[in-house]
């Protein structure tokens, strides 16, 4: 059974979100995500970030500090035997709603897709072999 939960940083305290949509909907049409174990969402708040970045191009800090946070949910599932695949190939709208955030403060900014390695080849599988098949 599919669940969803949110969780803000500063309370810690995940709630269930009533409405579902698949991955793909969210994942603006990447049907590849489907049988992702977990999606995990990183949103941006700018307001609560604003007091660290005060000049213009603060807006960067917050995009690296995403890329880092993925990094490490991507070594996290490495480590565990899992599999981890990160995108920025979101449906905003649609995470706005499920979320209910609000888009001029916050801000889906990536996804990383959780799960385990499919019994069968997919073409991430065959492109990995070959790269490391014509290394030399």
């Amino acid at each position: 059974m599919a669940r969803i939960f949110r969780t803000a940083s500063i309370t810690t305290r995940p709630w269930k979100i009533r409405s579902l949509p698949s991955a793909e909907t969210v994942l603006g049409g990447q049907d590849w995500f489907s049988g992702a174990s977990a999606l995990i969402l990183l949103v941006a708040n700018f307001a609560r970030t604003a007091w660290k970045y005060r000049h213009p191009a603060g807006f960067r800090g917050v995009l690296i500090e995403a890329g880092h946070i993925a990094q490490n949910m991507l070594l996290a599932a490495t480590a565990n035997g899992l599999v981890a695949t990160p995108t920025c190939a979101l449906d905003d709208n649609v995470i706005e709603i499920m979320l209910d955030i609000d888009p001029v403060m916050q801000s889906p900014i990536y996804a990383v897709a959780v799960g385990t390695h499919s019994a069968t080849a997919t073409i991430a599988d065959l492109v990995g072999w070959s790269a490391v098949e014509h290394q030399q």
